[in-house]
């Protein structure tokens, strides 16, 4: 009776049981193929939140520490996308803040906010910018502002760790004595350059090669396309107007620092008045300008008819005439013609446009404003030999000069290890191999070089190098330098007294010891951190 009441009950609803068993077999699949939802290693590929993806010293950082750190760094970058691996170490940091106490108060919280440009109107804080920010920006996302409170807050935690580390760091007199001395120590030196180009002419090579190279780059060495056209010029000079009375005397009242006589009193107005309504007249393009906007105005009328469509350089020509536009002929220019009769604007422009009969748009230059139609364009699509020979073998040698660097460096250095009197032998044994002497200032200091971002690649060849001696070598791209130091000394008691009293340099290498325990901080927490999945699970979660 009950194995019958189970039979109709099933053949009844035979539709609905179905379902519900096929959908206990999916989520069963789901949950089988899902890469390790629950953290195993044994079901999926391991990228649930529990899933170690590297550690911490011997904690994990498990893959919900990822996805919760991209998801904050994507917040703060407005968006944009994040890789795991700067996610790991941001992961990282923020462990590091829980482990030094590092926490972040509502109040700061509050005033980093209220310092972010983007939230600031007229230098102050915008309320209405911090709201339309989270309805245009974080709302699409799925978040609210205060997911992004708490993304920042998390970010300046990591920050603070910074304070935290270097909070007990302290620079003593002996410190401050010694770093004084090294910081602001007198260099002299010379800085030797050999690049490519110099040995160009030292290279040798047979005519089967030079052919062979030119077979195999070919394209390299066509000739530069042609153009050819004409411009319909309205210039500043034919438009020019005179300068308004006030505006001559306002921008005298605005500038007067501007005319000052050779005892650095300001000059009377009525002595550089001329002066004033002159330069403001050759400012002024507003003539030219209206001229072209007329002219332009008619040729887009003239492009709509027949009589253009059947003879464009012809009608553009005639209209330029009835206007009394000035036309100005351009002949055989490329994109690497320098100089000349013709504007450079009208150049560049003319060698944009790849279809004859084309026209620019109006293009300001340096005399004038034009419009240019393209009338001629040749272009060769080969070349032989003996026409590309010279640019070939320019090429060949520049490429075969690269290998000939390091050798005529090497040579150079032996020969000053040879000299008796390497300092004053230094400028004729670099002109023998080809290498250039660039010559700095006298007495430059340590400090000057530190803080000038361009010298950058001069430190790491100076400042162990000796007096008298030549630096190590160092090459990059191709170019081999060296340094030659010609003296050293330290600053006189007088100017180190002047400067050890100065708080602000006191403060600046504080500040610079703090950087450096800092980066010694992070350098030993990182070396103490790995990733710890393969690479291409990894990027198959991400």
């Amino acid at each position: 009776m009950l194995i019958q009441r189970m039979n109709n009950v099933l053949v009844k609803h035979s539709k609905i049981l179905f379902g519900i068993f096929t959908a206990v077999i999916i989520v069963s699949f789901v949950w089988f193929f899902t890469p390790g939802v629950d953290g195993s290693l044994f079901f999926g590929n391991g990228t649930g939140d529990k899933s170690q993806y590297g550690v911490f010293f011997d904690e994990p950082v498990t893959y919900g520490d990822i996805r919760t750190a991209m998801r904050e760094l994507s917040l703060i970058n407005f968006g944009n996308e994040i890789n795991q691996e700067q996610a790991f170490v941001f992961a990282v940091r923020k462990k590091a803040a829980d482990k030094m106490g590092a926490n972040v108060s509502d109040k700061e919280l509050a005033d980093a906010i209220r310092g972010i440009p983007y939230f600031q109107e007229k230098g102050k804080f915008s309320p209405a910018l911090y709201e339309n920010f989270q309805r245009k920006q974080l709302e699409p996302m799925g978040y609210s502002c205060t997911d992004y409170e708490s993304a920042l807050r998390e970010i300046l935690r990591a920050e603070k760790l910074s304070n935290v580390v270097t909070s007990n760091v302290t620079l003593s007199d002996a410190e401050f004595d010694r770093m004084l001395k090294e910081k602001f120590e007198k260099l002299t030196f010379r800085f030797i350059q050999f690049v490519p180009f110099t040995l160009t002419g030292e290279v040798k090579f047979k005519e089967d090669e030079l052919k062979k190279f030119f077979e195999a780059n070919k394209m390299n060495f066509l000739p530069p396309a042609k153009y050819s056209g004409i411009a319909v010029a309205a210039m500043n000079a034919d438009y020019k107007k005179p300068a308004a009375a006030a505006a001559v005397k306002e921008h005298y009242e605005k500038n007067k620092d501007q005319y000052k006589d050779k005892n650095g009193k300001v000059k009377p107005f009525n002595a550089v008045k001329k002066e004033i309504a002159k330069a403001l007249s050759d400012l002024d393009v507003s003539g030219s300008d209206a001229a072209m906007s007329k002219f332009r105005a008619e040729f887009i009328k003239l492009r709509k008819t027949d009589e253009y469509k059947a003879a464009p350089e012809a009608s553009f020509r005639a209209l330029a005439a009835k206007m009394k536009m000035k036309l100005i002929p351009v002949k055989d220019v490329t994109v690497e013609t320098v100089g000349g009769k013709v504007d450079a604007a009208v150049v560049r422009a003319l060698t944009m446009l790849k279809n004859v009969g084309s026209v620019t748009n109006a293009v300001r230059g340096e005399k004038g404003i034009y419009v240019v139609m393209l009338t001629k364009f040749d272009k060769k699509d080969d070349v032989t030999y003996v026409e590309a020979r010279a640019k070939a073998e320019q090429a060949f040698r520049l490429q075969k000069a690269r290998d000939l660097v390091p050798f005529a460096a090497a040579k150079f250095r032996a020969d000053m290890a040879k000299s008796k009197n390497p300092a004053k032998d230094l400028e004729a044994l670099a002109k023998k191999h080809h290498g250039n002497v660039m010559k700095f200032p006298a007495d430059v200091t340590r400090i000057m070089l530190e803080s000038n971002p361009n010298t950058a690649y001069l430190r790491g060849i100076l400042f162990d190098t000796p007096a008298g001696k030549l630096s190590v070598s160092r090459q990059e791209s191709g170019v081999v330098v060296m340094a030659f130091m010609d003296s050293r000394k330290n600053a006189d008691a007088k100017e180190l007294a002047t400067m050890k009293s100065n708080a602000q340099i006191r403060e600046m290498f504080l500040m610079e010891k703090r950087n450096n325990v800092m980066l010694e901080y992070e350098h030993w927490l990182m070396s103490n951190c790995r990733i710890t999945v393969p690479t291409g699970r990894g990027n198959k979660a991400q």
